[in-house]
């Protein structure tokens, strides 16, 4: 289990298996992430989000508004938007989507939550970046 942590925000990372992880926003929701492709599990993102039993994730992609983002994704060279993952333990499995489709999905189960699913995308983002800031000043050092 890894954390970060700044003034305002504490993003933990619990390993479910070697493959997938939860990844929980200050104790406000977790979403499982699979660690190989950075995918989401989209019943993880309607729990978070508070949807109700009612919308399932199949009502997601039968939208005109998700039929539109997804054809635009074909002029970007993303090899997988979604995929559906039925041979897992029966709490991993489902449809995992892209990180860049997750906002949308938020949005489309509750406004109200998916605030939060973006402030743990961009805390997960800006993470990142400084790690990779940190590779590259440990890597000057090392070779200058």
């Amino acid at each position: 289990m890894s954390t970060t942590e700044n003034t305002t925000t504490v993003i933990v990372h619990e390993a479910i298996n070697e493959e997938y992880e939860w990844v929980q926003f200050n104790k406000q929701l977790r979403l499982i992430r699979s660690v190989k492709d950075d995918m989401y599990q989209m019943q993880s993102i309607l729990t978070a989000c508070f949807a109700p039993d009612t919308m399932k994730p199949q009502d997601w992609f039968e939208l005109n508004s998700t039929h539109e983002l997804l054809s635009e994704f074909e002029h970007v060279e993303l090899k997988k938007m979604y995929q559906d993952r039925q041979n897992l333990p029966s709490h991993l499995k489902g449809i995992y989507v892209h990180k860049f489709l997750v906002s949308s999905i938020a949005m489309w189960a509750s406004p109200r939550y998916a605030i939060y699913i973006l402030m743990l995308l961009d805390e997960l983002c800006t993470k990142q970046r400084e790690d990779m800031m940190k590779e590259g000043q440990n890597y000057r050092k090392e070779y200058h």
